[in-house]
């Protein structure tokens, strides 16, 4: 979605529909991105794209053709079975809460791959992957037990329904034994962590980061890969013909499932014809983005907060020194001392905090290019839930490189 949520969707009419060639497919609710005059496509990845390469998507037609809609019997005017939201996902939060908690929770990795860092957690800062403020979202939203006993009555309801996306986090965060106290545990300690934080070898994890999203030719194979595919997913739809997409819409390629009994998904798809259309760059992917995993457990917002913190404390120092040293006489035995060495010692502090803080500035300069570089609006998300974002589409993209991709 536009603004926080993510880069602008492009407005399109009925009349922009991309042609349809061939059968119609799922839909793919991608983000598309508006390139125009003021947010020109010429210096982002999607220029460097071309779907060209990506050659045939006869498997992508015959696996993830359209479902037949299917009437509700009973009531006049009534919607098909397949348009109607409420028949594929199961919900218990109000409309406000889903949206509040689908916004907040886009920064953490997948639902399931939360419950095991949550299951495994046993109380060692060195084994928190989260940050502060990531953990403090979850202690704030946390299933009560009303809610969870909503959730069972709802499963026993809708037996084969699948949850949406917030009830997802908040079932799987239920199901971890003392989920409370393990949540408040790790808030606690994943603050303690990123206090005591080196800021130089923060600053120097996203700078890798962001080198190695920005220079990965398999990365931009990828999203060659992803675009083809995406389009002809949504050919015939206001949806297709799109020159580029928003970076959260990549996992989203993973909701769309063939029919049963299979329920393969999309982006197992898109990672066969990534393999197969350019097996050369396919084995390299993880390899060249090896440093999302590094960058992803930096909050550049901490780091500036506690290299701040670092400062005022130097200065109040230096001033409390300086007004010493003025105050002693020349023959004074511990004028040397004050003078000569502390005097310096701590100026040397300051100085070295205020570098601290200006590298750290231009880390964000630095990420605020590279997030327009892949089509973002500025503040459509910070450099934390951006590498988040990289690292959620490598666990998911690794899964389906370990299994058979000739099968399709």
């Amino acid at each position: 979605p536009p603004g926080k949520g993510g880069p602008a969707a492009a407005p399109r009419s009925k009349a922009q529909a991309s042609a349809l060639i061939g059968p119609k497919l799922r839909p793919l609710f991608w983000s598309v991105i508006a390139f125009g005059t003021r947010f020109p496509k010429e210096k982002t990845v999607w220029n460097e794209i071309d779907t060209g390469a990506v050659t045939k998507l006869a498997e992508l037609e015959e696996c993830f053709k359209a479902m037949e809609p299917v009437a509700i019997a009973g009531k006049a005017g009534a919607r098909t079975a397949a348009a109607d939201p409420e028949t594929r996902f199961k919900k218990i939060l109000d409309p406000a809460r889903s949206q509040r908690i689908a916004i907040s929770f886009r920064s953490l990795p997948q639902p399931k791959e939360l419950k095991r860092l949550l299951n495994s957690f046993t109380g060692d800062p060195t084994q928190i992957s989260l940050g502060a403020e990531q953990v403090q979202m979850l202690v704030a939203e946390m299933p009560t037990p009303d809610m969870i006993e909503s959730m069972r009555k709802a499963e026993r309801e809708r037996r084969g329904v699948p949850w949406d996306r917030p009830e997802q986090y908040l079932r799987e965060i239920a199901s971890v034994p003392h989920f409370e106290a393990r949540l408040r545990a790790w808030g606690f300690l994943a603050g303690l962590s990123e206090a005591t934080g080196d800021s130089a070898a923060r600053v120097e994890k996203v700078r890798q980061g962001l080198h190695a999203v920005q220079t990965s030719p398999a990365l931009k194979a990828f999203l060659t890969t992803a675009l083809a595919v995406g389009n002809r997913m949504n050919a015939g739809s206001t949806r297709g013909g799109a020159e580029g997409f928003a970076l959260e819409s990549l996992v989203k390629f993973d909701d769309v499932k063939t029919g049963p009994p299979q329920r393969r998904s999309l982006l197992h798809y898109v990672v066969f014809c990534f393999h197969r259309d350019f097996p050369k760059l396919a084995g390299a992917l993880q390899q060249e983005l090896a440093a999302v995993a590094g960058a992803k457990t930096v909050c550049l917002k901490e780091a500036v907060k506690e290299a701040e913190g670092v400062l005022e404390h130097g200065t109040t120092a230096l001033q409390a020194v300086g007004s010493v040293a003025k105050r002693l006489k020349p023959d004074a035995p511990t004028r040397a001392l004050m003078v000569e060495a502390i005097y310096p010692a701590v100026k040397r502090g300051v100085e070295r905090a205020k570098r601290a803080i200006d590298e750290i500035k231009e880390v964000e300069e630095a990420y605020k290019r590279c997030a327009q570089y892949f089509g973002m609006r500025p503040g459509a998300a910070t450099c934390l839930e951006f590498f988040v974002l990289w690292d959620n589409f490598l666990t998911v993209v690794a899964g389906y490189q370990g299994l058979d991709l000739a099968s399709w």
